[in-house]
């Protein structure tokens, strides 16, 4: 990087800044890699500019416009590549009554500064409550080992079934626990 610039990969509306093009570069071509056949899809189903708003770019910025506009200014920027993981997820929400409303797995890449996804865990899980009319109860689990991953959702599925029905709210009447 010259002292003047900072690389900028925008990536859909994310942008990530890097001190160094190459590592920048290395992030852009992953990323369109691992986004392709998305990209692919929503160009087939007619949305080419939702799929060309998909395509990751790089742009040179002045160091100043960064550091003065930039998300995070001139402590969000990279000086190596950001880690890379497949991540498996795991998610089945249940009824107030216990009953399966929904159920589904996925594994994706996820990248570092994707807190939301990424991790280094073998496995973790959680349970939630979504209060509302439906008040579901979610179990969920991520991990970078599957087996790992399977073993962690079997632990949040029998939590959230021991606790299903008792919010205040289960079923759209008020509870006293």
């Amino acid at each position: 990087m010259t002292e003047a610039s900072v690389y900028v990969a925008t990536l859909s509306l994310r942008q990530v800044p890097f001190a160094n093009k190459a590592d920048a570069e290395v992030l852009v071509e992953r990323w369109n890699a691992d986004h392709a056949e998305s990209v692919d899809r929503l160009r087939a189903e007619g949305l080419d500019r939702l799929a060309d708003r998909s395509i990751a770019k790089l742009e040179e910025w002045p160091r100043e416009r960064w550091a003065h506009t930039g998300p995070g200014g001139m402590n969000a920027v990279w000086t190596r590549v950001p880690g890379r993981r497949l991540v498996h997820h795991a998610l089945a929400a249940y009824k107030a009554d216990g009953s399966l409303a929904r159920e589904s797995r996925w594994t994706t890449a996820a990248w570092e500064f994707e807190s939301d996804t990424y991790t280094i865990k073998a496995a973790e899980w959680k349970v939630e409550h979504r209060p509302g009319a439906d008040a579901e109860s979610e179990a969920s689990a991520r991990g970078t080992d599957e087996a790992a991953v399977d073993v962690a959702f079997m632990k949040a599925r029998e939590e959230v079934l021991r606790i299903c029905g008792q919010h205040r709210f289960a079923n759209g009447q008020r509870r006293h626990l």
